[in-house]
């Protein structure tokens, strides 16, 4: 439900790409890709003067499947983005995915300690399935800054750090009826070492006032800036459709918290976190799919200093699909 680097978060944008149409077997496995370039645009809401709103955007996703481990996939995303100069692109950030590493390939007389104008972001990831007992286990890991160099990466490997660990568990009971429980976690919050040197928040960046969103929406976690999030749920499929359980904790932007708190004589039970639980379903009905659902959700110092809020959403649907003549 939360992919860091690219999820749905975000509408679509307009962009080109080069992909493998099928897996590629290479003797021990096979391998998958894709890298894209495209342009994002900035929120209707946000202030014209404060920065140029045109950005150019590239990533690489690629995705390895051993043979020798049935089930198990593992990859890794690489993201930049950045202002258009004047002039348009060189030739060479076409090819950002293939920069360095570490901040010390990119040392030059002008930027002296690897640092420009680029928002980047990394992730490795892997997911393991297994069908004979129904059991999928994922997790992503994901930095939103490069290391200075190895040694860097070697003391600090949380600096800038995020992650998302998932699974769900499907039993079976008959060809049309099973229970399933998923749960998952995020961490998008900065660790500890933003003590001693300066703090990267997630889809936020220094240089590209917009961070990394399009029409400002986030391109990756819904969880957002600084926030993490842990979720339950609960699913039981049956020959007329599903019916789920969710639980859900957010906590909103710990990064703004820790930097406002201090001036603030905020305690402890000052965090603003939001509790949601929902229930949803699908009934097969002839030739429609009807969907329903309704949360609560119940917010807890919100804005930090704010009042407790709730709110109720209720959603309902239909899709058609009619049957041969």
């Amino acid at each position: 439900e939360s992919a860091i680097i690219m999820s749905s978060n975000a509408p679509g944008f307009v962009h080109g790409s080069l992909s493998t149409n099928r897996p590629v077997d290479i003797g021990v496995g096979t391998v998958e890709g894709q890298w894209v370039w495209g342009e994002l645009e900035q929120s209707d809401f946000f202030e014209p003067a404060l920065a140029d709103s045109t950005r150019y955007f590239t990533g690489i996703v690629l995705t390895y499947n051993p043979s020798f481990l049935p089930g198990l996939s593992l990859g890794g995303t690489r993201v930049f983005q950045q202002f258009v100069p004047e002039g348009g692109l060189p030739v060479e950030d076409y090819f950002l995915v293939f920069q360095g590493l570490f901040k010390e390939s990119q040392v030059s007389d002008g930027q002296p300690d690897g640092t420009d104008a680029r928002d980047q972001l990394i992730s490795i990831f892997g997911r393991w399935v297994f069908p004979e007992s129904g059991l999928e286990a994922y997790i992503e890991w994901a930095r939103t800054d490069h290391a200075a160099n190895l040694q860097d990466f070697v003391l600090e490997p949380e600096h800038s750090r995020g992650y998302t660990l998932g699974f769900q568990k499907l039993t079976s009971f008959t060809a049309d009826r099973a229970f399933g429980v998923r749960g998952e976690m995020t961490q998008l919050e900065s660790a500890a070492t933003f003590q001693l040197r300066p703090r990267p928040t997630y889809y936020e960046h220094s240089a590209v006032a917009q961070g990394c969103t399009h029409k400002g929406q986030a391109l990756g976690s819904w969880v957002g800036p600084g926030g993490n999030a842990q979720n339950l749920g609960f699913d039981w499929y049956d020959g007329w459709g599903r019916a789920s359980f969710q639980f859900r904790r957010q906590v909103h932007d710990n990064d703004a918290f820790w930097e406002w708190a201090p001036e603030n004589n905020a305690s402890f039970d000052d965090h603003n976190v939001s509790l949601d639980f929902g229930v949803d379903g699908l009934l097969f009905l002839g030739d429609f799919d009807l969907t329903g659902g309704i949360s609560f959700t119940h917010e807890i110092n919100r804005y930090f200093y704010g009042p407790r809020v709730n709110n109720w959403n209720l959603q309902l649907g239909a899709r058609w699909h009619p049957g041969p003549n």
